[in-house]
């Protein structure tokens, strides 16, 4: 009786303000003008936090060879909330959850693999316990079809090998440039853009349309280069709000995102440009072959830097959601694959006492160091006796995809 009300806790407490938002809470919805009080009106009641509050999160536990960890105690958990050490009161293993899962293929590049690797992946599911849906990010073609869950292993299969890689949902970290002519002198304005909703937004809206109790994760592979930052002020600050927008939605929707990196060393301008005595540059151009080497190696470092610093950003998008990345040069993703599966193996669920109340926590979890743990970095509460957003206010707390 006493697992069977924890579990009803629970699945309030992870539901909670799910369903009456479209978006993670970022910034604060500006109150209304309200007129001045006067001397008759009273004035209204400080607001008082509590003393304590009570919090609950998913977490996964592997040990060192990649392994499920499946016997975890309470005492081995420490956890940090906003820099103060929490009280956890108590922790549950819970193997038989089912899993609500979201695939997300990358049209642009060694899809006929992913394919290969989302069936796969698919195949790990139990059928009757777990679900999931697919779709493609990116493609020349917009989808306006619904994303059905399918918790029949042949089903979702069978949409997998049908997938079509021209045709999928916006993909917030496409680059798409376009170049206008201005004035003389070869003078043009480029403008960086990309569709207001992306494949994330879709997702969520799929997890937020069938809110039943599951472990919820996206899968999405995703290659560095889309993630670049960029060189100029503009493009790095876009790139930085489109990345904030999927992390808090991940976190919003206590949906952790596991990454399956495709890497593309294609982007590196790798290898000799000599033919004989002859310097044969990148981008042709005047000046001597000394000139024109140097050239070259200076905008090949310059791409090695974007692709290293797309790499890390997607590296930091599965971490800060409580999901982890794999990269495999061997362009099979079997390791992704089977690590994804291990993580998923045996959730936990862990309730502790917060002695810093607030509506974002930010949480550090640690279960010993030979275990290693993916669990969501912030998490947001909403604080007792406070009321939820109006559906006007969720609106205007959603961050923007591309300014």
């Amino acid at each position: 009786m006493k697992n069977l009300f924890f579990l009803v806790l629970l699945s309030a407490s992870l539901v909670c303000g799910q369903t009456a938002t479209n978006g993670p809470a970022s910034t604060p919805a500006a109150p209304a003008t309200t007129p001045a009080a006067s001397a008759t009106t009273p004035a209204a009641p400080a607001t008082t936090l509590p003393a304590e509050q009570k919090l609950m999160l998913m977490f996964s536990a592997t040990d060192s060879s990649g392994n499920p960890v499946a016997n975890l105690g309470k005492n081995q958990i420490s956890i940090m909330d906003n820099g103060h050490l929490a009280t956890v009161s108590e922790l549950h293993a819970m193997p038989d959850l089912p899993i609500d899962m979201g695939i997300i293929l990358l049209g642009r590049m060694d899809f006929g693999q992913q394919q290969t690797s989302a069936i796969e992946l698919a195949k790990t599911l139990r059928p009757g316990k777990d679900r999931a849906f697919v779709m493609v990010a990116g493609g020349a073609k917009a989808v306006n079809a619904e994303m059905p869950w399918l918790s029949d292993q042949a089903a979702l299969i069978n949409q997998i090998k049908n997938l079509d890689r021209h045709v999928g949902y916006p993909d917030p970290f496409e680059y798409n440039m376009n170049r206008t002519a201005a004035g003389l002198e070869r003078q043009v304005v480029q403008e960086y853009s990309s569709d207001t909703a992306s494949f994330f937004d879709f997702a969520w809206k799929n997890f937020q349309a069938s809110p039943r109790f599951a472990r919820r994760v996206l899968v999405v592979f995703r290659e560095p280069m889309g993630h670049a930052p960029g060189m100029a002020g503009r493009s790095a600050e876009t790139a930085e709000l489109r990345q904030m927008h999927v992390v808090q939605g991940s976190q919003f929707f206590r949906s952790p995102i596991y990454v399956v990196g495709i890497e593309d060393f294609g982007m590196y301008m790798e290898g000799p440009k000599d033919i004989g005595q002859i310097h044969a540059p990148i981008n042709a151009g005047s000046g001597d072959a000394a000139g024109m080497r140097s050239k070259d190696r200076m905008l090949q470092r310059v791409v090695e830097q974007q692709y290293d610093a797309g790499r890390i950003n997607v590296n930091a998008i599965a971490l800060n959601s409580g999901g982890r990345a794999w990269w495999s040069t061997k362009k099979n993703y079997g390791d992704a694959v089977a690590g994804i599966t291990a993580d998923l193996a045996v959730p936990y669920v862990v309730s502790f006492v917060s002695t810093t109340p607030a509506e974002v926590h930010n949480i550090k979890l640690s279960a010993g160091n030979d275990v290693r743990v993916s669990v969501q970095q912030t998490i947001y509460q909403q604080m007792p006796g406070s009321s939820p957003p109006t559906a006007a206010q969720a609106e205007s707390k959603t961050p923007p995809v591309s300014h």
